[in-house]
Protein backbone atom coordinates (compact mmCIF):
# COMPACT_ATOMS: atom_id res chain seq x y z
CA UNK A 1 0.00 0.00 0.00
CA UNK A 2 1.19 3.40 -1.04
CA UNK A 3 2.13 6.15 1.32
CA UNK A 4 1.37 9.98 0.66
CA UNK A 5 5.55 10.20 0.14
CA UNK A 6 4.95 7.15 -2.42
CA UNK A 7 2.07 8.54 -4.31
CA UNK A 8 3.91 12.05 -4.77
CA UNK A 9 6.95 10.07 -6.21
CA UNK A 10 4.90 8.09 -8.49
CA UNK A 11 3.21 11.16 -9.89
CA UNK A 12 6.17 12.97 -10.08
CA UNK A 13 7.39 9.63 -12.52
CA UNK A 14 4.15 9.69 -14.44
CA UNK A 15 3.87 13.32 -15.06
CA UNK A 16 7.38 13.22 -16.42
CA UNK A 17 7.55 10.76 -18.62
CA UNK A 18 4.77 12.60 -20.51
CA UNK A 19 3.71 10.57 -23.39
CA UNK A 20 5.67 7.41 -22.42
CA UNK A 21 3.90 7.13 -18.79
CA UNK A 22 2.69 3.91 -19.88
CA UNK A 23 5.72 1.97 -19.30
CA UNK A 24 5.77 2.60 -15.75
CA UNK A 25 2.69 0.54 -14.55
CA UNK A 26 4.19 -0.38 -11.80
CA UNK A 27 3.80 3.21 -10.73
CA UNK A 28 -0.05 3.55 -11.92
CA UNK A 29 -0.37 0.25 -9.66
CA UNK A 30 1.30 1.95 -6.33
CA UNK A 31 -1.60 4.72 -7.42
CA UNK A 32 -4.40 2.04 -7.60
CA UNK A 33 -3.37 0.54 -4.20
CA UNK A 34 -3.73 3.53 -2.14
CA UNK A 35 -7.46 2.95 -2.49
CA UNK A 36 -7.02 1.21 0.57
CA UNK A 37 -5.27 3.56 2.46
CA UNK A 38 -6.07 6.42 4.53
CA UNK A 39 -8.19 9.83 4.20
CA UNK A 40 -4.70 11.33 2.92
CA UNK A 41 -3.56 8.62 0.61
CA UNK A 42 -7.30 7.96 -1.06
CA UNK A 43 -8.26 11.87 -1.40
CA UNK A 44 -4.91 11.65 -3.89
CA UNK A 45 -5.69 8.74 -5.20
CA UNK A 46 -9.19 9.90 -6.14
CA UNK A 47 -6.80 12.76 -8.67
CA UNK A 48 -3.81 10.72 -10.12
CA UNK A 49 -6.34 7.58 -11.29
CA UNK A 50 -8.04 9.52 -13.91
CA UNK A 51 -5.18 11.81 -14.26
CA UNK A 52 -2.78 9.15 -16.08
CA UNK A 53 -5.81 6.85 -17.04
CA UNK A 54 -5.38 7.10 -20.60
CA UNK A 55 -1.75 5.94 -20.51
CA UNK A 56 -2.94 2.27 -18.98
CA UNK A 57 -5.91 0.61 -21.01
CA UNK A 58 -4.77 -2.88 -19.57
CA UNK A 59 -5.62 -1.54 -16.24
CA UNK A 60 -8.64 0.16 -17.38
CA UNK A 61 -11.44 -1.73 -15.36
CA UNK A 62 -8.87 -2.11 -12.36
CA UNK A 63 -8.85 1.85 -12.49
CA UNK A 64 -12.33 2.16 -12.55
CA UNK A 65 -13.03 -0.04 -9.81
CA UNK A 66 -10.88 1.55 -8.00
CA UNK A 67 -12.44 4.90 -8.39
CA UNK A 68 -15.84 3.61 -8.19
CA UNK A 69 -14.73 2.39 -4.54
CA UNK A 70 -13.69 6.04 -4.14
CA UNK A 71 -17.05 7.60 -4.83
CA UNK A 72 -18.72 5.59 -2.15
CA UNK A 73 -15.59 6.20 0.67
CA UNK A 74 -17.53 6.93 4.05
CA UNK A 75 -15.08 10.67 3.96
CA UNK A 76 -17.51 12.93 2.05
CA UNK A 77 -14.68 14.95 0.84
CA UNK A 78 -13.21 11.79 -1.13
CA UNK A 79 -16.36 10.61 -2.64
CA UNK A 80 -17.42 14.27 -3.73
CA UNK A 81 -13.57 14.42 -5.33
CA UNK A 82 -14.01 11.04 -6.90
CA UNK A 83 -17.23 11.40 -8.51
CA UNK A 84 -15.94 15.05 -9.82
CA UNK A 85 -13.22 13.06 -11.60
CA UNK A 86 -16.10 10.83 -13.44
CA UNK A 87 -16.23 12.48 -16.33
CA UNK A 88 -11.87 12.31 -16.92
CA UNK A 89 -12.42 8.32 -17.15
CA UNK A 90 -15.06 9.01 -20.41
CA UNK A 91 -12.46 11.49 -22.12
CA UNK A 92 -9.81 9.09 -21.72
CA UNK A 93 -11.68 6.43 -22.26
CA UNK A 94 -15.54 6.44 -24.56
CA UNK A 95 -16.24 3.09 -24.40
CA UNK A 96 -16.95 3.78 -20.74
CA UNK A 97 -18.90 6.26 -21.01
CA UNK A 98 -22.29 4.23 -21.12
CA UNK A 99 -21.53 2.14 -17.49
CA UNK A 100 -19.87 5.75 -15.80
CA UNK A 101 -23.36 7.43 -16.82
CA UNK A 102 -25.23 4.21 -15.37
CA UNK A 103 -22.65 4.37 -11.71
CA UNK A 104 -24.28 7.96 -11.47
CA UNK A 105 -27.48 7.72 -12.41
CA UNK A 106 -27.09 5.34 -9.72
CA UNK A 107 -25.28 7.96 -6.95
CA UNK A 108 -28.37 10.24 -7.41
CA UNK A 109 -30.02 8.30 -4.63
CA UNK A 110 -27.74 10.35 -2.09
CA UNK A 111 -29.63 11.92 0.32
CA UNK A 112 -26.77 14.70 0.73
CA UNK A 113 -27.37 17.26 -0.83
CA UNK A 114 -23.69 18.34 -1.58
CA UNK A 115 -23.08 14.73 -3.53
CA UNK A 116 -26.34 15.33 -5.38
CA UNK A 117 -25.14 18.31 -6.42
CA UNK A 118 -21.66 16.94 -7.10
CA UNK A 119 -23.55 13.69 -9.29
CA UNK A 120 -26.21 16.31 -11.03
CA UNK A 121 -22.57 18.64 -12.65
CA UNK A 122 -20.83 15.13 -12.98
CA UNK A 123 -23.79 13.91 -15.36
CA UNK A 124 -23.79 17.16 -17.00
CA UNK A 125 -20.43 17.44 -18.13
CA UNK A 126 -20.85 13.63 -19.48
CA UNK A 127 -23.94 15.48 -21.53
CA UNK A 128 -21.55 17.45 -23.18
CA UNK A 129 -18.97 14.47 -23.85
CA UNK A 130 -21.87 11.96 -25.31
CA UNK A 131 -25.31 13.13 -24.87
CA UNK A 132 -26.75 9.57 -26.42
CA UNK A 133 -24.28 6.91 -24.15
CA UNK A 134 -25.28 9.23 -21.08
CA UNK A 135 -29.11 9.09 -21.91
CA UNK A 136 -28.39 5.35 -22.54
CA UNK A 137 -27.20 4.95 -18.95
CA UNK A 138 -29.94 7.25 -17.64
CA UNK A 139 -32.25 5.53 -18.47
CA UNK A 140 -30.88 1.84 -17.57
CA UNK A 141 -31.61 2.98 -14.84
CA UNK A 142 -35.24 4.59 -15.07
CA UNK A 143 -36.08 0.98 -16.52
CA UNK A 144 -33.83 -1.37 -14.27
CA UNK A 145 -33.08 0.44 -10.97
CA UNK A 146 -34.47 1.14 -7.54
CA UNK A 147 -37.61 2.80 -7.22
CA UNK A 148 -35.74 5.69 -5.81
CA UNK A 149 -32.88 5.66 -8.46
CA UNK A 150 -35.52 5.68 -11.52
CA UNK A 151 -37.36 8.70 -9.30
CA UNK A 152 -34.23 10.53 -9.10
CA UNK A 153 -33.50 9.84 -12.87
CA UNK A 154 -36.62 11.22 -13.86
CA UNK A 155 -36.85 14.41 -11.62
CA UNK A 156 -33.12 15.11 -13.16
CA UNK A 157 -33.97 14.76 -16.76
CA UNK A 158 -37.21 16.21 -16.35
CA UNK A 159 -35.35 19.46 -14.69
CA UNK A 160 -32.21 19.84 -16.56
CA UNK A 161 -33.22 18.90 -20.47
CA UNK A 162 -34.82 22.11 -20.83
CA UNK A 163 -31.01 23.84 -19.95
CA UNK A 164 -29.04 21.86 -22.36
CA UNK A 165 -27.74 23.68 -25.16
CA UNK A 166 -28.34 23.40 -28.97
CA UNK A 167 -25.13 21.72 -29.20
CA UNK A 168 -25.90 18.89 -26.89
CA UNK A 169 -29.83 18.20 -28.12
CA UNK A 170 -29.17 17.28 -31.77
CA UNK A 171 -31.70 15.84 -34.24
CA UNK A 172 -30.11 12.82 -33.40
CA UNK A 173 -30.36 12.84 -29.73
CA UNK A 174 -33.71 13.78 -29.68
CA UNK A 175 -34.51 10.67 -31.38
CA UNK A 176 -32.85 8.66 -29.16
CA UNK A 177 -34.14 10.84 -26.14
CA UNK A 178 -37.99 10.15 -27.96
CA UNK A 179 -37.38 6.70 -28.59
CA UNK A 180 -35.80 5.56 -24.63
CA UNK A 181 -39.19 7.86 -23.47
CA UNK A 182 -41.69 5.75 -25.04
CA UNK A 183 -39.93 2.19 -23.87
CA UNK A 184 -40.44 3.80 -20.34
CA UNK A 185 -44.25 5.02 -21.13
CA UNK A 186 -45.28 1.52 -21.43
CA UNK A 187 -45.23 0.84 -17.27
CA UNK A 188 -45.48 4.67 -15.57
CA UNK A 189 -47.63 6.09 -12.74
CA UNK A 190 -49.62 9.45 -13.52
CA UNK A 191 -47.26 11.60 -12.01
CA UNK A 192 -44.30 9.84 -14.28
CA UNK A 193 -46.55 10.18 -17.22
CA UNK A 194 -46.82 13.93 -16.64
CA UNK A 195 -43.09 14.27 -16.30
CA UNK A 196 -42.47 12.63 -19.83
CA UNK A 197 -45.11 14.75 -21.32
CA UNK A 198 -43.57 17.49 -20.18
CA UNK A 199 -39.89 16.41 -21.33
CA UNK A 200 -41.12 15.15 -24.61
CA UNK A 201 -42.96 18.27 -25.43
CA UNK A 202 -39.84 20.46 -25.02
CA UNK A 203 -38.22 19.03 -27.57
CA UNK A 204 -37.77 20.55 -30.65
CA UNK A 205 -39.08 17.23 -32.64
CA UNK A 206 -42.18 17.49 -31.16
CA UNK A 207 -43.22 21.29 -31.66
CA UNK A 208 -43.84 20.67 -35.70
CA UNK A 209 -47.17 18.97 -36.88
CA UNK A 210 -46.00 15.72 -37.18
CA UNK A 211 -44.84 15.49 -33.18
CA UNK A 212 -47.58 16.53 -31.81
CA UNK A 213 -49.97 14.25 -33.66
CA UNK A 214 -46.83 12.05 -32.02
CA UNK A 215 -48.07 12.73 -28.28
CA UNK A 216 -51.86 12.43 -28.86
CA UNK A 217 -50.95 9.43 -29.82
CA UNK A 218 -49.07 8.50 -26.96
CA UNK A 219 -52.04 9.97 -24.26
CA UNK A 220 -54.04 7.48 -26.50
CA UNK A 221 -52.12 4.68 -25.63
CA UNK A 222 -51.61 5.91 -21.70
CA UNK A 223 -55.54 6.65 -21.87
CA UNK A 224 -56.33 2.82 -22.82
CA UNK A 225 -59.59 3.63 -24.72
CA UNK A 226 -59.70 0.35 -26.03
CA UNK A 227 -60.93 -0.72 -22.33
CA UNK A 228 -63.90 -0.19 -20.54
CA UNK A 229 -64.58 2.91 -18.88
CA UNK A 230 -65.19 1.78 -15.17
CA UNK A 231 -66.54 5.21 -12.84
CA UNK A 232 -66.09 3.56 -9.43
CA UNK A 233 -62.13 2.88 -10.50
CA UNK A 234 -60.34 5.91 -8.63
CA UNK A 235 -57.21 5.02 -10.80
CA UNK A 236 -59.09 4.68 -14.12
CA UNK A 237 -60.74 8.45 -13.29
CA UNK A 238 -56.99 9.71 -12.80
CA UNK A 239 -55.44 8.38 -15.82
CA UNK A 240 -58.14 9.72 -18.26
CA UNK A 241 -58.33 13.59 -16.33
CA UNK A 242 -54.64 13.33 -16.93
CA UNK A 243 -54.50 12.44 -20.21
CA UNK A 244 -57.47 14.71 -20.95
CA UNK A 245 -55.11 17.65 -19.33
CA UNK A 246 -52.31 16.61 -21.31
CA UNK A 247 -54.11 15.90 -24.40
CA UNK A 248 -55.95 19.21 -24.95
CA UNK A 249 -53.43 21.50 -25.58
CA UNK A 250 -52.47 19.46 -28.41
CA UNK A 251 -55.50 19.49 -30.34
CA UNK A 252 -56.27 21.61 -33.72
CA UNK A 253 -57.49 21.69 -36.63
CA UNK A 254 -54.52 19.69 -37.86
CA UNK A 255 -54.70 17.47 -34.79
CA UNK A 256 -58.56 16.34 -34.00
CA UNK A 257 -59.34 15.46 -30.97
CA UNK A 258 -61.84 12.81 -32.76
CA UNK A 259 -61.03 9.79 -30.61
CA UNK A 260 -61.62 11.23 -27.53
CA UNK A 261 -64.68 12.77 -28.13
CA UNK A 262 -65.55 9.44 -29.46
CA UNK A 263 -64.41 7.76 -26.36
CA UNK A 264 -66.16 9.96 -23.73
CA UNK A 265 -69.42 10.28 -25.80
CA UNK A 266 -70.07 6.60 -25.76
CA UNK A 267 -67.99 5.35 -22.49
CA UNK A 268 -68.09 8.35 -20.17
CA UNK A 269 -70.88 10.83 -20.63
CA UNK A 270 -73.52 7.72 -19.75
CA UNK A 271 -71.66 7.04 -16.30
CA UNK A 272 -70.67 10.62 -15.60
CA UNK A 273 -72.61 10.94 -12.61
CA UNK A 274 -71.44 7.77 -11.23
CA UNK A 275 -68.12 9.27 -10.67
CA UNK A 276 -67.38 9.94 -6.61
CA UNK A 277 -66.21 13.79 -6.65
CA UNK A 278 -63.24 14.04 -4.62
CA UNK A 279 -63.28 15.64 -1.21
CA UNK A 280 -60.48 18.27 -0.45
CA UNK A 281 -59.69 19.61 2.99
CA UNK A 282 -60.21 22.93 3.42
CA UNK A 283 -58.15 24.91 5.75
CA UNK A 284 -59.98 26.83 8.14
CA UNK A 285 -57.71 30.06 7.72
CA UNK A 286 -57.36 32.15 4.91
CA UNK A 287 -60.36 30.56 3.06
CA UNK A 288 -61.67 32.03 0.26
CA UNK A 289 -64.74 34.42 0.22
CA UNK A 290 -68.33 32.55 -0.87
CA UNK A 291 -66.88 29.57 0.87
CA UNK A 292 -69.40 30.10 3.70
CA UNK A 293 -71.85 30.41 1.25
CA UNK A 294 -71.28 27.36 -0.86
CA UNK A 295 -71.19 25.49 2.34
CA UNK A 296 -75.14 27.00 3.25
CA UNK A 297 -76.47 26.23 -0.21
CA UNK A 298 -75.01 22.66 -0.36
CA UNK A 299 -76.52 22.52 3.74
CA UNK A 300 -79.74 23.76 2.02
CA UNK A 301 -79.37 21.87 -0.97
CA UNK A 302 -78.95 18.03 1.16
CA UNK A 303 -82.11 19.01 3.41
CA UNK A 304 -84.06 19.69 -0.09
CA UNK A 305 -82.67 16.08 -1.27
CA UNK A 306 -83.42 14.74 2.60
CA UNK A 307 -86.65 16.13 2.53
CA UNK A 308 -87.37 14.96 -1.33
CA UNK A 309 -86.44 11.35 -0.16
CA UNK A 310 -88.51 11.63 2.03
CA UNK A 311 -91.55 11.99 -0.25
CA UNK A 312 -92.21 15.19 0.29
CA UNK A 313 -92.82 17.19 -2.31
CA UNK A 314 -89.37 20.17 -3.29
CA UNK A 315 -91.01 23.94 -2.49
CA UNK A 316 -91.31 26.67 -5.19
CA UNK A 317 -88.53 28.45 -3.06
CA UNK A 318 -86.59 25.10 -2.90
CA UNK A 319 -86.82 24.70 -6.47
CA UNK A 320 -86.09 28.44 -7.67
CA UNK A 321 -83.06 28.01 -5.44
CA UNK A 322 -81.95 24.86 -7.22
CA UNK A 323 -82.56 26.80 -10.37
CA UNK A 324 -80.41 29.28 -9.67
CA UNK A 325 -78.00 27.29 -8.73
CA UNK A 326 -77.57 25.24 -11.94
CA UNK A 327 -77.67 28.91 -13.87
CA UNK A 328 -74.89 30.04 -11.88
CA UNK A 329 -72.93 26.79 -11.98
CA UNK A 330 -73.57 27.19 -16.22
CA UNK A 331 -72.69 30.58 -15.55
CA UNK A 332 -69.13 29.80 -14.39
CA UNK A 333 -68.75 26.86 -16.67
CA UNK A 334 -68.93 28.97 -19.17
CA UNK A 335 -66.93 32.26 -18.48
CA UNK A 336 -64.26 29.83 -17.80
CA UNK A 337 -64.25 28.24 -21.07
CA UNK A 338 -64.34 31.52 -22.58
CA UNK A 339 -60.80 32.84 -20.59
CA UNK A 340 -58.83 29.78 -21.45
CA UNK A 341 -59.98 29.89 -25.27
CA UNK A 342 -59.08 33.65 -25.20
CA UNK A 343 -55.89 32.48 -24.18
CA UNK A 344 -55.40 30.10 -26.77
CA UNK A 345 -56.29 32.15 -29.72
CA UNK A 346 -55.61 35.43 -28.21
CA UNK A 347 -59.27 36.39 -29.03
CA UNK A 348 -61.68 38.11 -26.93
CA UNK A 349 -64.59 35.66 -26.77
CA UNK A 350 -68.42 35.57 -25.81
CA UNK A 351 -70.05 32.45 -25.13
CA UNK A 352 -72.20 32.80 -28.31
CA UNK A 353 -69.00 32.97 -30.16
CA UNK A 354 -67.51 30.00 -29.25
CA UNK A 355 -67.46 27.27 -31.76
CA UNK A 356 -69.40 23.50 -30.68
CA UNK A 357 -66.17 22.14 -30.22
CA UNK A 358 -64.83 24.39 -28.33
CA UNK A 359 -68.03 24.44 -25.93
CA UNK A 360 -67.78 20.21 -26.01
CA UNK A 361 -64.12 20.69 -25.24
CA UNK A 362 -64.92 23.00 -22.29
CA UNK A 363 -67.68 21.52 -20.39
CA UNK A 364 -66.61 18.05 -21.19
CA UNK A 365 -63.19 19.05 -19.51
CA UNK A 366 -64.47 21.12 -16.56
CA UNK A 367 -66.92 18.24 -15.86
CA UNK A 368 -63.96 15.87 -15.75
CA UNK A 369 -61.73 18.19 -13.77
CA UNK A 370 -64.51 18.93 -11.03
CA UNK A 371 -64.32 15.00 -10.34
CA UNK A 372 -60.52 14.43 -9.63
CA UNK A 373 -59.05 12.11 -7.79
Amino acid sequence: MATVEQLYKDYGILADAKDKAGEHEAAYNSILSAVDGGSSEKRLAAQFIPKFFKHFPSLSEKAIHAQLDLCEDEDSSIRRQAIKELPNLCRASPDNHFHIADVLTQLLQSDDPQDTSTVNSALMALFKLDAENTLGGLFNQILTGEDLVRDRAIKFLSNRIKTFPEDITTPQVEEVLIQKCKEVLSDVTGEEFISFMKILSGTKTMQSLQGRQQLVELVVEQADFQSDFIASEPDLVDRLTQCLKQAVPLFSKNVPSTQFVLYLCEKVIPVLEEIKPAVTEKKSNGAKAGETEEKEEGKKEGEEEEAKGDGDKESPEAEERRRRREKKKMRNQQQQCILEEGKEDRVVHTWKSLSTSQKWRCIVGRSLSNHTL
